[in-house]
């Protein structure tokens, strides 16, 4: 009977033990899950317009000249459009009119130039006041189109997050792209 109780006790010890390493494996497991960030969910977090995202459509270039070129295309051309959508927006048109004077008087256009004017620096001003994540978004843009990575660690996310904090308009592109293929240049 002794020996029937030493072995039970031994047997709850081995029990033990290993639910014990069970438990660590499933919680290594755990952690190496959470340390994964699917690319394409972290794109659709930063909620940004349509026209936040157009950077995604550019490769290289200065950032400040990509964003006037993205706000000059985002203006309408049809008459209704942009009367539409002056109704609403009178204080960009004032403020374009101050920033970049009146249009030529002698143009008979004058009223939807002033319009398109507005548009123009409304979206210039959409980009710009969330700069910090439409670079995010072109990162997360790049890596999941161009390096074909899905997921992404903890440690590289806070990586770009941090090249991704207070942008200068003035970088290029191209940065951005080469500091991403070395950061997953072990990844391809």
């Amino acid at each position: 009977m002794a020996k029937t109780i030493k072995n039970i006790s031994e047997c709850r010890k081995l029990i033990r033990k290993a639910n014990e390493s069970v438990k660590k494996i499933s919680e290594r497991k755990s952690k190496n899950e959470a340390e994964k960030h699917i690319v394409s969910d972290l794109m659709k977090d930063l909620d940004l317009s349509w026209v936040q995202r157009k950077m995604e459509d550019y490769n290289d270039g200065y950032i400040a000249d990509i964003i006037s070129e993205i706000a000059d295309d985002s203006v309408d051309i049809y008459y209704d459009d942009l009367f539409d959508w002056a109704k609403d927006n009178w204080s960009y048109i004032d403020d374009a009119c101050q920033e970049f004077g009146m249009p030529d008087s002698k143009d008979s256009g004058i009223i939807i130039k002033l319009i398109q004017q507005g548009q123009y620096l409304a979206s210039e001003q959409e980009i710009y006041a969330d700069l910090d994540n439409v670079m995010l978004n072109y990162c997360y843009n790049y890596i999941l189109y161009n390096l074909k990575i899905k997921e992404i660690t903890d440690e590289q996310k806070e990586a770009i997050e941090e090249k991704c904090t207070n942008v200068d308009n003035n970088d290029k592109l191209e940065d951005y792209n080469d500091f991403l293929d070395e950061l997953f240049e072990n990844n391809n």
